[in-house]
């Protein structure tokens, strides 16, 4: 009997023990799931995430100009500090990145800040928290620029890896113009670090591509459908006519370049009297009947895109014929390849023996390349530009013997 109370407090000290275990694993458990909330809770300061922008401009008639693409990303050097450095890529193969500044996000508030520094002004670039209705003062130290006050317009939401996420629409205020659209966990849909650019007097266009995050794309901007782009197509291969001859038949083919484009749509302005243009073929052709410079603006639009991506602007020169211009029809020649790359071919049906000039002329008429010629060449021409040129034969006395069009 005397052994029965020491049996009594042992199983009331292991009651205890195991309460006090139970309210360990509750209390860790609570932190580990205030731990995992506090990281979901980022919206912007994620190293595992890279954004790709795309660049341009304007010039004439509206005609878009690419500038490029390029990459950011955020690295946690110093992981103790409550900034993490933004880093800039311009290298399509992402390898060369510059330092531009130091981000801070606030998870509570969802606000997002950015400083080109140490020491230097913060400024605020997000605040997430918005609510219809409410007021927005950005400070964007990237491009050097106090944004004014956006209001948060209207609200809605986009699945984000998975997630539904908040995409607010900010107006500019007084005027009801868009300014900005931001996507939690992505950004600016201008771009990650151009934040209220649309309120902005900023030069220049931006569009944020896509954003991805361990390798994995989870945004795409709906125009594009790509994350990396150099130039816009379609292109023209020169931007300069031939020169036309008063009552002789003229064709010019319009040389394009489609890159990547699926549709496109070439349009040719006024031409003189006697040209017409094939919008299935590219050929302008036709017999002119007045002399003189003819202002042509020909323009190419990318139809996925709907806007212009190149233009030729250039007057169409008819002159009248000159006798220099009479070719021996019964004269052949052969050039190959055409267009080439680096060398050009050139073989004349002749008697053996014979010389001749070979001259290479730019579009402008101008004298370029000229060297002998016996009944067949081998020309270097590497240090020619793309473009289109035109080659002349000529015999010892400078009478033109056969003309062709080359295509670099």
């Amino acid at each position: 009997m005397s052994y029965m109370p020491i049996f009594v407090i042992n199983i009331k000290n292991l009651q205890y023990n195991l309460l006090l275990m139970k309210k360990v694993i509750i209390l860790f458990s609570l932190l580990a799931t205030l731990q995992s909330f506090c990281q979901v809770s980022y919206q912007i300061a994620d190293t595992t995430k890279m954004w790709n922008t795309l660049q341009f401009g304007l010039g004439s008639n509206m005609v878009h100009l690419c500038g490029g693409t390029y990459t950011h990303k955020i690295t946690d050097v110093f992981p103790n500090d409550e900034y993490m450095e933004v880093m800039e890529c311009f290298d399509s193969l992402q390898q060369t990145y510059d330092y531009i500044g130091d981000i801070r996000e606030e998870p509570a508030t969802k606000r997002v800040f950015f400083r080109l520094g140490e020491g230097l002004p913060e400024g605020l670039l997000y605040n997430f928290n918005l609510q219809v209705g409410d007021t927005v003062h950005v400070v964007n130290y990237y491009f050097n620029y106090e944004i004014g006050p956006m209001i948060c317009d209207s609200i809605d939401q986009v699945e984000i890896d998975g997630e539904l996420k908040n995409r607010l629409y900010l107006n500019r205020e007084y005027y009801n113009i868009r300014a900005d659209v931001w996507i939690e966990g992505i950004g600016s849909t201008y771009g990650l670090m151009y934040s209220g650019m649309g309120a902005a007097n900023f030069a220049g266009g931006r569009n944020l591509l896509c954003c991805s995050k361990a390798g994995n794309t989870i945004w795409m901007d709906s125009l594009y459908l790509d994350c990396y782009i150099d130039a816009f197509y379609p292109k023209f291969m020169s931007h300069t006519f031939d020169t036309a001859y008063l009552g002789e038949y003229y064709e010019y083919q319009l040389q394009i370049d489609t890159g990547d484009a699926d549709s496109i749509e070439i349009i040719c302005g006024t031409l003189t009297s006697g040209l017409t243009y094939d919008p299935i073929t590219g050929i302008i052709s036709g017999i002119p009947t007045q002399l003189g410079n003819h202002n042509t603006i020909v323009t190419a639009e990318n139809l996925q895109y709907g806007f212009l991506t190149d233009m030729i602007h250039e007057d169409l020169s008819v002159v009248l014929p000159t006798s220099t211009r009479v070719i021996d029809q019964a004269k052949k020649i052969r050039v190959y390849p055409n267009p080439f790359i680096s060398t050009i071919n050139l073989e004349l049906t002749d008697e053996a023996g014979v010389a001749y000039s070979i001259e290479i002329y730019n579009p402008q008429g101008i004298l370029i390349h000229q060297e002998p010629m016996r009944n067949s060449l081998i020309l270097n021409l590497t240090h020619l530009k793309k473009g289109l040129y035109f080659l002349r034969v000529k015999d010892a006395d400078g009478n033109l013997l056969a003309e062709e069009r080359i295509i670099k």
